[in-house]
């Protein structure tokens, strides 16, 4: 009976095995594949000798530490130096200004596009009124022979400018130079001449240089001159032996061209007053002939002239 069972058990369980099926089945051609897992075959509980397979251990987490957790500053854990992180090159950090909560006081990078090149108070159209003053040197010979002659002599004028722009100005002068005196002796005749010139000058001013209290300006002008003429002396009374004649006289010849130049500073000393200093050069063709019954003319004149004048403004277009 219990051989009976034992083989009925064999021949259940080759039945059941499927590679016995898979040996008597015929090869079918396919693709590759992936190899199957083998299978493996069915293990009766009486039968089972081996062993079973192990199972892997299962990792345990360690046990809390009872001891306390290390602190900063303990001596015991000393602490591990942090890496060292990467420096901002000095250049970049440059760049990067620092915030300010008063962007207001930060200074402009550009100059404001509307200042004015000349920051100073100006009248609209301003027109300046200016006496001047001040001496001559002359600078030519005169067209007679004298035996005695003086070059120096004094100038004054007045004169109206208007400045339509910053750069320039024209107006007119009026002035009266000396031009020194002459001396002469021969015999019984004797003179003392006195000569001087009266002139009307149409002129422009440049202004190449200009600031708050003070201008540099180029003059040309172009005008008319009188010349002037006062003697004294005395005459023979030939052919009589009679004394010597006293006379005087006064002449005035003219107009002559005349044109001069110079350069000047207005140094202003408030809003209207300035003070202006003025160094000019002038040539006038005056003659040299005798003029009337009285002298001889002293002739063409080359002369400089040093002057101080004074300048007061008006505004001719209120604002």
């Amino acid at each position: 009976m219990r051989f009976c069972f034992a083989a009925a058990t064999v021949v259940w369980t080759l039945l059941a095995s499927p590679a016995l099926f898979a040996q008597g089945a015929p090869p079918m051609p396919s693709a590759p594949t992936a190899p199957d897992p083998p299978i493996q075959p069915a293990v009766s509980p009486e039968d089972s000798s081996e062993p079973a397979p192990e199972t892997p251990p299962v990792p345990v987490p360690p046990a809390a530490s009872s001891e306390p957790a290390p602190t900063a500053g303990d001596p015991a854990f000393p602490e591990k130096p942090s890496p060292a992180q990467p420096s901002r090159p000095p250049a970049l950090a440059a760049e990067k200004p620092a915030p300010s909560d008063a962007p207001a006081q930060q200074a402009p990078l550009v100059a404001d596009a509307g200042e004015k090149p000349f920051p100073r108070e100006r009248f609209n159209l301003p027109f300046t009124l200016e006496g001047r003053g001040g001496f001559v040197a002359r600078l030519s010979e005169s067209a007679g022979a004298f035996d005695q002659e003086q070059v120096f002599g004094g100038a004054f004028g007045i004169g109206g400018w208007i400045e339509p722009s910053e750069e320039f100005a024209f107006g007119v002068e009026l002035d009266h130079t000396g031009l020194g005196n002459a001396r002469d002796l021969s015999g019984l005749n004797s003179l003392d001449a006195e000569y001087s010139v009266t002139s009307a000058w149409l002129g422009t001013r440049v202004f190449p240089i200009r600031k708050k209290s003070a201008d540099v300006f180029v003059a040309l002008r172009v005008g008319l001159g009188w010349q002037s003429l006062s003697a004294t002396g005395t005459r023979d009374r030939l052919p009589t032996t009679a004394p010597a004649e006293v006379f005087s006289c006064s002449e005035a010849e003219g107009p002559g061209f005349s044109l001069g130049g110079g350069i000047g500073l207005n140094l202003r000393v408030s809003r209207r007053v300035s003070f202006v200093p003025r160094i000019d050069f002038s040539g006038q063709q005056l003659s040299g002939e005798v003029l009337g019954s009285c002298a001889v003319g002293i002739g063409s004149v080359t002369a400089a002239a040093l002057t101080l004048g004074v300048g007061y403004d008006f505004e001719l277009e209120p604002g």
